[in-house]
């Protein structure tokens, strides 16, 4: 606790401050102004509030205030360090492993709490969510909820691993994985994450899947589509709605964007195409009205020198999917064509058969016929 001693007491430390001025004999107006700059806190009261007691802080607070504040201005390299047990993945432990414990440790529940609203520092906020996750904390829910926004940018470091993430994803996996809400809380949040504007760095996808399927659901899933969403495809073709077939064609025939001439990713470009969320989407949905497109897709993939192994997965499984003659005539060509270079194709029909298998034994000669050639 820190304790105000007179009248425009400014204190400087590096964290955040839940200020507690201590019971005072009489009682008189306090007025408090938090600035935040950094992890920089000025505390200006302008009141003189006369202490019971003793009215200068304790040893121990001040050497608690000095070791949290020196600690902090340790954790500047903007890296939150994911691994179980501190290892990097060659024998060491990150210095950034280190110091999220020792913040586990030291700082109070208080604390953590601002820090993680506050601090100017990405990784630094995530870890102080991070430490009250550990300690199971209530306050996880309401910060969560306050930081859904942040979108700012840190570096993950698992093992040998590192990649990059925003700040409300990470505490979003963070906390979902260590089940800490109840249903009602998570359907409060999911329904919170779906309808609210600006959340474009979250995968919605799951919390899709959780909300009930309801008109008002509908209308947001394809407003979110058209904002960028490619990957709620999918969800939206579980409503098989007629006026959503144009959007799916569209999106089936996006198969050359972002790529070059041989079919491989233009780094720093447009990005790829919606097809592979259109192939996601069709094992929801089959319509002959798909089917033109599919086989130009077909013929787009065997002119291509570079392989999208998924995307030729997906194929098969969507064209399986329909479980008819023209099914299999559609493969049987697409095999017959493979040269080779493409002859491996067999295999990635192999997996998706044996992924598939269920009520799809039409395709099983085919299966045998050409996987056998890759073997030999």
């Amino acid at each position: 606790m820190i304790q105000i001693i007179g009248k425009k007491t400014f204190l400087g430390i590096a964290l955040t401050v839940i200020f507690m001025a201590s019971t005072c004999h009489q009682s008189f107006a306090l007025t408090e102004k938090i600035c935040v700059s950094k992890l920089f806190i000025e505390i200006e009261t302008d009141s003189f509030c006369e202490p019971q007691g003793n009215n200068v802080a304790t040893l121990q607070e001040q050497n608690h205030t000095d070791s949290l504040a020196s600690l902090l201005s340790t954790m500047r390299s903007n890296i939150f360090q994911l691994d179980v047990d501190g290892n990097n993945g060659w024998g060491g432990v990150p210095s950034e492993w280190k110091q999220q414990e020792k913040l586990k440790k030291i700082a109070t529940d208080i604390e953590l709490d601002s820090l993680a609203r506050l601090a100017s520092i990405p990784a630094v906020r995530v870890a102080a969510f991070h430490a009250l996750v550990c300690k199971r904390s209530s306050r996880c829910y309401d910060i969560l909820i306050s930081e859904l926004k942040d979108d700012e940018l840190l570096r993950i470091g698992l093992d040998d691993i590192i990649w990059k993430d925003n700040v409300a994803h990470l505490m979003l996996e963070l906390s979902t994985k260590a089940n800490l809400f109840s249903d009602v809380q998570l359907r409060q949040l999911d329904s919170l994450m779906v309808f609210m504007p600006g959340i474009n760095h979250i995968n919605l996808s799951e919390s899709i899947t959780r909300l009930a399927s309801t008109i008002d659901l509908y209308s947001r899933i394809h407003e979110l589509y058209l904002e960028g969403h490619t990957y709620l495809l999918p969800a939206l073709a579980e409503y098989k709605r007629p006026e959503d077939v144009k959007l799916i064609i569209a999106a089936l025939m996006e198969f050359h964007k972002g790529l070059d001439k041989e079919g491989a990713l233009v780094r720093g470009g447009e990005g790829e195409g919606a097809t592979n969320d259109a192939l996601v989407a069709l094992m929801k949905w089959r319509d002959n009205a798909f089917i033109p497109a599919l086989e130009q897709l077909r013929d787009h993939e065997l002119n291509r020198t570079y392989i999208d192994s998924y995307r030729v997965k997906m194929l098969f499984k969507v064209v399986m999917a329909y479980n008819n003659e023209w099914a299999y005539h559609f493969i049987e060509d697409l095999l017959k064509r493979c040269h080779d270079d493409k002859k491996f194709y067999a295999i990635y029909l192999y997996a998706a058969y044996h992924e598939e298998e269920e009520a799809l034994t039409r395709f099983l000669p085919l299966v045998e016929r050409y996987w056998g050639k890759t073997t030999n």
